[in-house]
């Protein structure tokens, strides 16, 4: 579960003529029904935006992500869904990375006897040695301090969801993430949002409205799996909930491996990547 792929999203504080030295570039918003690209070109689902939500596709949400927000090249992203009346490249909004992990088809049986104050308490086992490696690498100690919304998993459309409250020691407020999940037929539909952890309300009701217009294409549907032909993934749904948590060890371990999706929430006080610089507060994958 450590070695898993994540993602993320990033709320900064600076504006991109602040960052880049120019104005802010004119982005290709789409509203209503869209299409989520790979990075091949195949689209893999559709998401039918709710009210007032805008859309970027790849390569103008991967230049916010990177020119806007300071994040190292994120060359898995497929897009951004923007909530209504936020602006981009302005502080404390916040956006939702959307990205496709070609992982493998999720086996979903254990989602019916799941425990999951039991994987909470597994989770939070692992922040000592997480944390020391952190430590090591520069950072602050993270800690996860418990569900901000528990795991809920639907079955019949083989989407979830849950939130994590999260703490950094020198960190003022507490941030939180929500991850949403569409499982898929060889992999996940991600999206991610990182938002401070009394946003809790605006943020919910915003990624579950994402997460109901979802759906995935013909060739994706996780009910199109052919066992022993298709790719089956080493983990269930406790290891995607465990594995894709912003603040595990892995994370830190990918930060290290070319090409490897990585984005870093920094909430009210978190470090950015690059440059050690102050940069924009997030939203996420």
């Amino acid at each position: 579960m450590k070695t898993l792929m994540m993602a993320a999203c990033i709320l900064a504080t600076v504006a991109f003529g602040q960052q880049d030295g120019g104005s802010p570039p004119d982005l290709a918003y789409l509203d209503g029904t869209v299409a989520v690209r790979l990075t091949t070109g195949k689209e893999c689902a559709k998401i039918a935006l709710p009210e007032g939500w805008r859309y970027l596709q790849g390569e103008d949400a991967r230049l916010v992500l990177e020119k806007a927000w300071g994040n190292p090249p994120s060359p898995g992203v497929c897009g951004m869904a923007v909530p209504p009346e936020q602006d981009v490249f302005a502080a404390e909004s916040w956006a939702v990375v959307v990205h496709y992990e070609d992982t493998g088809h999720i086996d979903d049986a254990d989602a019916k006897s799941m425990d999951y104050d039991e994987l909470l308490a597994d989770m939070k086992a692992d922040d000592k040695k997480d944390n020391a490696d952190r430590k090591k690498m520069g950072y602050d100690a993270l800690h996860l301090k418990g569900w901000a919304e528990a795991p809920k998993y639907d079955a019949n459309e083989k989407k979830l969801y849950w939130a994590t409250r999260l703490s950094e020691e020198s960190a003022k407020e507490d941030t939180l993430n929500y991850h949403v999940r569409a499982l898929a037929r060889e992999g996940v539909l991600v999206m991610t949002g990182v938002a401070p952890a009394q946003n809790l309300g605006r943020v919910a009701t915003g990624m579950k409205s994402l997460l109901a217009g979802t759906s995935l294409n013909a060739g994706y549907r996780y009910d199109e799996y052919k066992p022993g032909t298709d790719k089956l993934a080493a983990y269930g749904i406790g290891g995607l909930i465990a594995g894709k948590v912003l603040l595990k060890g892995g994370f830190f371990k990918l930060l290290l491996k070319g090409g490897a999706f990585v984005l870093v929430a920094i909430g009210a006080a978190w470090r950015k990547l690059a440059g050690g610089n102050k940069a924009r507060r997030a939203a996420a994958g």
